[in-house]
């Protein structure tokens, strides 16, 4: 078979394929109920909940500063944060203690001891809780920008529902061309955790997402609080489904109005955080993640190509079909804007991500079966035994 006709039927797949996924991922993020944040707030601050915030940071010292004061100027709840430095290379530490000595709210922890059997961030977690003094505990990144009145709509949504665990999906932020090129993949992969019975009360199946986890204090302590994830490196999505699998009422919640996030920074963040993310999908089953890549590579460079194969042989029918599948890819993401924030003109170079998804794919599968571990943030990750 020609190159041509090659291309010809990879293209036609990808024509007929992906919008039937692009559509399904839409449907899958409006099947979730939104949250909106609270607009009005209780005038007697002593009738307003206790809410301690838990925040890991390593390394987060271009974030950190604004997500504390986002936190710290919440309204609507008695907040009390708790802001763990966790090894730090760079001047989080300081700037936590800056912020610590301004406002008497802020209880700075630095260099929590790595439990045996612990990954960082769920023991800088567990350590962080076991000074929360608040009836409901907030586990959040440290580079989530936090809208006025968030908290106090999380805490409304908990308590009219009577939930254990709330997870909020905020607003993903796509600046430069390679975090844009990633943002075709992160759509589907996203896409595949709402898709499944996550809604359903009677499957153990739940979701979380790190940049917002609201837990009953007491609930939380009474079921061992990150004991049960410590070694996850998923710590976020496992804790919900430990919750549910406990009895407790979960939910999650579509929420780009109350909080957002930039996901990676440039190109090496989107490297290794698809490193990471690969492999945490796939566990110890890693090897699944060359086959995924090298159909996403053949999918992306039949994309790439079949336009300029279909001109340069005058062929119309394949330089039609690249051309649209091209498009079908970039209006899939734009239709998904109000959840993930692209840049328009810089998402039409996603193809670029190709080798770059691709190369992250291969080093994580190669690190995982001679290492047994990924790099992430400097510190080792381990996933297979």
């Amino acid at each position: 078979m020609s190159l041509e006709n090659w291309l010809l039927l990879l293209t036609s797949l990808a024509a007929v394929v992906w919008p039937a996924v692009a559509v399904g991922a839409y449907a899958s993020y409006r099947r979730c109920k939104s949250l909106v944040p609270e607009q009005h707030f209780e005038a007697d601050a002593r009738k307003h909940p206790r809410v301690s915030v838990v925040i890991p940071a390593r390394n987060e010292e271009a974030d950190i500063e604004a997500t504390l004061r986002a936190v710290l100027a919440q309204k609507g709840v008695q907040v009390e944060l708790i802001v763990i430095n966790d090894h730090s290379t760079d001047a989080t530490g300081a700037i936590i203690n800056r912020i610590a000595a301004e406002d008497s709210r802020v209880r700075a922890l630095h260099d929590p001891p790595l439990k045996e059997g612990w990954l960082g961030k769920a023991n800088a977690m567990r350590y962080g809780s076991s000074f929360a003094t608040g009836d409901f505990i907030v586990f959040t990144d440290a580079d989530i920008d936090h809208k006025l009145g968030s908290f106090c709509a999380a805490v409304h949504e908990m308590e009219e529902h009577r939930l254990s665990l709330l997870s909020l999906m905020p607003l993903f932020i796509w600046e430069s061309i390679w975090e844009n090129a990633a943002a075709p993949a992160f759509l589907l992969a996203t896409a595949n955790f709402l898709s499944g019975p996550i809604h359903d009360p009677d499957s153990d199946d739940a979701l979380a997402i790190g940049a917002f986890i609201m837990v009953d204090a007491q609930v939380y302590r009474a079921l061992g609080g990150h004991e049960a994830v410590r070694a996850e490196m998923l710590d976020d999505v496992m804790l919900a489904r430990y919750f549910k699998a406990s009895g407790e009422r979960v939910a999650f919640r579509v929420a780009p109005q109350c909080l957002s996030v930039r996901m990676y920074n440039g190109a090496r963040a989107v490297f290794y955080g698809a490193i990471k993310n690969c492999l945490a999908v796939f566990g110890e089953n890693f090897w699944l993640a060359v086959p995924l890549a090298l159909t996403f590579a053949i999918g992306g460079i039949s994309v790439l190509a079949a336009p300029f194969v279909g001109l340069f042989t005058m062929h119309p029918t394949l330089l039609v079909l690249g051309l649209l599948v091209y498009f079908e890819v970039w209006l899939g993401v734009v239709i998904a804007r109000s959840y993930m924030r692209a840049n328009l003109f810089k998402l039409a170079g996603f193809v670029v991500g190709v080798p770059l998804l691709l190369g992250a794919a291969l080093v994580a599968t190669y690190q995982a079966v001679f290492y047994g571990s990924v790099l992430w943030r400097g510190r080792a990750i381990r996933v297979t035994e």
